[in-house]
Order: C-alpha cells, then sequence, then structure tokens
C-alpha cells in the first residue's frame, strides 16, 4: 500500500565523501601513453575460489605490471558498489562466461580514473572517468588494470556534488539492466508491471522508468527488509502502483488488492522461488515473464495451467551475456548513458557509503538482509 512521502535522506557519510573530493581532484594529464614505469600497488579484495562471498573474500595487496599490455588500461578507482551480482559471481555465477582466471580481485560495477594506457588503446587518455561495461573488471581495488574494450568513457562527475561520483559508480548497471527488462513488454499508459525483489537497485530504476511510461508498478519485497522505508521510497517513485511483502502476495489479500487494476502484461523477476510464481498469478493470458536473477536460491515451478490454459511465457535474460554479444560501439554507449543520467540524479538509489578500508564493515552492511540500502564503497 502507498505511504505518505519519506523523508529526505543523504546517503552516506560525510567521512566518505571526504574520500570522494579528494579522488576526484584533477589528474595529472600526460601524452595520453603510460609507457616502462613503475606501477603502483594496489589494495584489493580478492577470492583464491568460488565460494560464499563472506568466506573467501580478503583483502591483499597487488602489484600493478610495470608495463601495460596492448590494449589494457590503469584505471585507480574512486568508488565501487557491493552488488547481488557479485556475491553471485564470485559464487562462480558467470565468472567463467566472463572468462574469470582464480585468483581475482571482486567488483563488477564502479567509477574510476584512468591513469595510464598500453599501447594500441584509442579513445582513452589520462584523467577521463571511466565505467565498466561487462562483468569481471575488478574494482574492487584501489587500482586495477582493464581491457579497454570492457570500459566507457563518462563525463567526469560534478565537482558541486559530493555524491554525483558515489551515483555514477553504482548507476550504470542497474538503469541499463532495467532498460532491457522492460523491452519485454509494448508497455503504454495505463499498463501494469509486477516486479520481485523491488527492493533492490534493479526494481527501484524500473519502478522510476515504468513511471516514466504512465505504467503502474506493483512491487513484492522480500519478507526481511525494512518494509516502511523501502515501500515509501517506492511509492514516492511511483505513485500509481504500491508495494507488498512476499507473503501477502502468497494469500488471497493480493488478488483483492489487484482487483482495481488491469492484468499485468509484464512481471520483472529478480527472486525466483515462490515469490515469481506469486507474481505470475497476476499477468494477463499471453503475459510475460522475465527472470533476470535468483535472490532466493529456488527454482521457479510454474503450474502448467499457467502455460498450457494461459499461455504464459517465461523468460530469462542476462546482462552481462548480453553484453558480450553486442558490439563495443553499443555496451559503452548504453553504460555511459545510465551513468552519466544516474550521475545527474535521473535515477533515484537508497544509497550508503562505506570506507573501502574497512572491507568487513562494509561487507556487512552490503550483506544485511534487513537493509534495502545499496553499500558503495569510497576507495581512499
Amino acid at each position: 500500500s502507498s505511504s505518505r512521502e519519506p523523508r529526505p535522506r543523504r546517503p552516506g557519510g560525510a567521512r566518505n565523501m571526504q574520500a570522494v573530493v579528494r579522488a576526484l581532484a584533477p589528474a595529472a594529464r600526460g601524452a595520453g601513453r603510460r609507457a616502462a614505469s613503475s606501477g603502483p600497488a594496489a589494495s584489493a579484495v580478492r577470492y583464491q575460489r568460488y565460494g560464499d562471498i563472506s568466506k573467501v573474500c580478503a583483502v591483499e595487496s597487488v602489484a600493478m605490471p610495470d608495463k601495460l599490455g596492448e590494449g589494457e588500461v590503469l584505471v585507480k578507482m574512486i568508488a565501487a558498489p557491493i552488488t547481488e551480482f557479485d556475491a553471485s559471481f564470485i559464487s562462480g555465477f558467470g565468472a567463467k562466461r566472463a572468462g574469470t582466471v582464480l585468483p581475482a580481485t571482486g567488483g563488477n560495477e564502479g567509477l574510476g580514473i584512468v591513469q595510464g594506457v598500453g599501447a594500441g588503446v584509442s579513445g582513452f587518455s589520462e584523467g577521463d572517468h571511466v565505467v565498466p561495461t561487462v562483468s569481471g573488471v575488478g574494482t574492487w581495488a584501489t587500482h586495477t588494470v582493464a581491457a579497454a574494450d570492457h570500459l566507457a568513457v563518462v563525463a567526469a562527475p560534478s565537482a558541486d556534488n559530493e555524491m554525483s561520483a558515489v551515483m555514477m559508480a553504482a548507476g550504470a548497471g542497474a538503469p541499463a539492466l532495467a532498460t532491457a527488462l522492460l523491452q519485454f513488454a509494448s508497455l503504454s499508459d495505463g499498463d501494469v508491471v509486477v516486479q520481485t525483489a523491488a527492493h533492490s537497485a534493479v526494481g527501484q530504476v524500473v519502478t522510476q522508468m515504468a513511471a516514466e511510461r504512465g505504467v503502474a508498478v506493483i512491487n513484492i519485497v522480500p519478507d526481511h527488509t525494512e518494509f516502511e522505508d523501502i515501500a515509501q521510497h517506492l511509492s514516492a517513485l511511483n505513485p500509481a502502483g504500491f508495494t507488498v511483502r512476499e507473503n501477502t502476495a502468497r494469500s488471497p489479500q493480493f488478488a483483492k488488492l489487484l482487483s482495481d487494476l488491469p492484468a499485468a502484461s509484464l512481471v520483472i523477476d529478480g527472486a525466483g522461488g515462490a515469490a515469481a510464481i506469486s507474481a505470475a498469478g497476476a499477468l494477463r493470458a499471453g503475459g510475460t515473464l522475465v527472470s533476470y536473477a535468483n535472490a532466493s536460491r529456488k527454482p521457479i515451478v510454474m503450474p502448467m495451467a499457467q502455460i498450457l490454459e494461459r499461455g504464459i511465457v517465461v523468460r530469462g535474460f542476462n546482462l552481462d551475456g548480453w553484453a558480450r554479444e553486442v558490439s563495443v560501439e553499443e555496451r559503452s554507449n548504453l553504460a555511459k548513458t545510465c551513468a552519466e543520467a544516474s550521475a545527474a540524479g535521473k535515477y533515484s538509489q537508497l544509497l550508503k557509503t562505506e570506507n573501502f578500508g574497512d572491507w568487513t564493515h562494509a561487507l556487512a552492511a552490503a550483506t544485511d538482509a534487513t537493509s534495502t540500502r545499496r553499500v558503495v564503497m569510497v576507495m581512499q
């Protein structure tokens, strides 16, 4: 149900913002090439094997190469989020597609500044701000080396808004995925979308993008989340919809709440399991359920009547798989557009900043099952 307007909150704390300001200080620009010189020592969150993020990751010192290889870019990281996809990736899902070689550095999203480029690299100069365009870049580090075609140059975040860099660091992946997911149905003013895992960054952006089209979003969030916080936030983003817990979505009350609305054209599922099945019940005949994640780690066991009698279509979508199939230009343009829009405040996410120097505390905050705020680590 809709809630009162949320009180404005400033994500993160001032102590972490000081690090952002230092990182955004103008970088010395060279000729755009970094040749042989002693590379910086990086502090990085690494994992030696796949598994539970809280058990396999540890902070290590990593020597950067004295000379960059062909096609490589040296990036000094400013900020990087800890996401559900990161945890899934470190557990092994998607890592092989990304060509991950163990041991590896964690982190798939973030914002950094180019500090050097290798031979054969064009379009990148020292001092440029960049965001990743595919997974596996290894952003949980003070410095990282990445392939140039895995990065996109973006406009520098605003020096007048200390949160601009943080929003940009967390702002490429979720809007890009939300954009793709909303294309699984032809939506217009007055239509309805139902989504699970609505508390996630993707869910928050889906809610905003749908509102821009006049589409109401029915949000289903896990029972353990801080309900009032996320319900108020989502209601402010899309007043035409409402938010319920998963246990409500499984009850007869859910059908009553939906009775005054058109049947949903699309279900966007990030939870899997029972939540996805409950959401599918709200679809019109011939509607589509598209799944992009499985936060519950449980399968979607769809009743055959939904498929045989109502013609429900079940699809899956993986953003990283898509990004690796399209051209470098296409994925770079999407990442750039989304990151810059987020930095400008177009897409609102509930964020909190943590100091990269205290990885244990940052991880604990990011894996707090009750929290609805995405953790963004600020590098020192």
